[in-house]
């Protein structure tokens, strides 16, 4: 699949969601989703240099992660795509966060940035083979991994793969409920 192909799929994913609603406030859901394709185009060329990008290859789902300790980066930013309410709230919302991470995460874990899988193809594991990718490795190195969402929905999915919530409280951008989940690194037999 095609960047521009995996942003169409993660912008039609994400159009309704609660945080880049916060992102978007301004847009009508299509221009929302026209906005948000920039966007994580702009976000798979940079996780594609700071960590790893994991597909499908059918275009039903995406996986993109960040390493720890990733180096700079400077290509095109994904906040460029963002209007300038979208790039305050992107601001306000990363305080919150950074101020949540703080003492709950473990400097080497990596982070989950994005999952997305196509709306019909949900229920059938895509987004669990996706994660076991990057989490059977991380877990024979012995790296922990965190993620942060909005979404109810996807609390008792991470729940399955291992993730537990470490801190939960209501994000004021957007105003919905956060989560910020980790995931310790699975004992495996050597």
């Amino acid at each position: 699949m095609s960047a521009p192909d995996l942003a169409r799929l993660l912008a039609g994913v994400f159009a309704t969601d609660a945080f880049y609603r916060a992102l978007t406030p301004t847009e009508t859901v299509p221009g929302r989703a026209g906005r948000l394709r920039t966007y994580f185009e702009r976000a798979l060329v940079k996780y594609s240099q700071l960590g790893e990008v994991q597909s499908d290859g059918e275009g039903q789902g995406v996986a993109i992660w960040e390493k720890s300790g990733a180096e700079a980066y400077a290509g095109p930013e994904p906040l460029a795509a963002l209007t300038d309410v979208g790039r305050a709230n992107a601001a306000a919302i990363a305080a919150f966060s950074r101020r949540m991470t703080v003492g709950a995460v473990p400097e080497a874990a990596w982070y989950l940035s994005i999952l997305g899988v196509a709306e019909a193809s949900q229920g059938r594991g895509i987004g669990a083979r996706l994660l076991h990718v990057t989490l059977d490795r991380l877990d024979a190195l012995g790296v922990p991994s965190y993620l942060e969402t909005l979404n109810p929905r996807s609390v008792p999915f991470y729940e399955r793969l291992g993730y537990r919530i470490w801190r939960s409280e209501i994000e004021p951008i957007s105003g919905a409920q956060y989560w910020l989940m980790g995931r310790l690194a699975a004992q495996t037999s050597g």
